[in-house]
């Protein structure tokens, strides 16, 4: 089960401020990937603070009188205060959803149950809950909000190819001691490639982007990248993708919004996971 952290964008300052006015969330598009409870069938997405809010205000949203939706062995689910939601999260654009597959395609619409923190035996996180039918392998939530199932366009989907990368990576002088993901696409006849990597003897944790080959972007021992999956939009002049992300040596993991340039080679953060209308 992935760790869903609201707290990530306080960890890894990487957020696009300019992609989310001050005042919240405001006409925007919320994308998540979805993870279900570990002992239910109803799924969850991350929550995030307003800009100036962290989780030095939880108790402004529930006390100690708060509905306790579920109660598990290793699970906590309490109700969270939905005015005080709308004060301190960003809520909006959370209460209808469209469903969709790994392969992009919309399965279903579903409406929010509840806004919660979720304590669970490792770490604890504010969430937005739905009843989604299992069988229909619910894997990513877009905001129906002012988007038309028209505007869905099946994003590039990157593969994995070895051989190149070890050709990116010796003609950069670049070395691996591990590899935790790699992949490439053509984009308008230029090969658009990441690798997400160890260097041990360097003692460096390296996320490389590059076009033809070329570095365009990078992140150094800061974060790293098990895998991108595709979205089905597309924001002006970026490629969308939902990154999984993990701080080395830690459980620490999160699912980020970042937007892929096919011209430039380089990468865009979104905060919160939202994307301006």
């Amino acid at each position: 089960m992935r760790i869903l952290l609201v707290i990530s964008a306080l960890i890894l300052g990487v957020w696009d401020t300019s992609n989310t006015n001050q005042n919240g969330s405001g006409n925007s598009i919320y994308i998540g990937l979805v993870d279900k409870f570990y002992d239910q069938d109803e799924f969850h997405v991350p929550l995030f603070f307003k800009e100036g809010y962290d989780y030095a205000i939880i108790d402004k949203l529930k006390d100690s009188d708060s509905k306790v939706i579920f109660r598990g062995e290793f699970s906590r689910r309490t109700k969270l205060y939905e005015s005080q939601c709308k004060l301190y999260l960003e809520s909006k654009n959370l209460d209808t959803m469209l469903v969709l597959n790994k392969l992009q395609q919309v399965v279903d619409t579903v409406f929010r149950n509840h806004f919660e923190h979720y304590d669970a035996e490792i770490q604890s996180s504010l969430i937005a809950s739905y009843k989604i039918d299992p069988g229909k392998k619910p894997f990513m939530l877009i905001s129906k909000s002012g988007l038309n199932r028209s505007d869905l366009k099946p994003g590039i989907s990157f593969t994995v190819d070895t051989t190149y990368r070890n050709n990116v990576l010796e003609s950069n002088n670049q070395f691996s001691s591990y590899s935790w993901a790699s992949g490439k696409m053509s984009v308008n006849d230029n090969i658009i490639s990441y690798t997400s990597f160890g260097d041990y003897n360097a003692r460096k944790e390296c996320l490389y982007f590059y076009k033809n080959g070329i570095p365009t972007d990078s992140v150094i021992n800061d974060y790293l990248i098990r895998e991108l999956y595709p979205v089905p939009i597309q924001d002006s002049d970026h490629m969308l993708y939902m990154a999984s992300g993990f701080l080395p040596e830690t459980d620490i993991t999160w699912d980020m919004l970042i937007g892929i340039n096919p011209a430039t080679g380089k990468i865009k953060y979104y905060r919160g996971n939202r994307l301006k209308q």
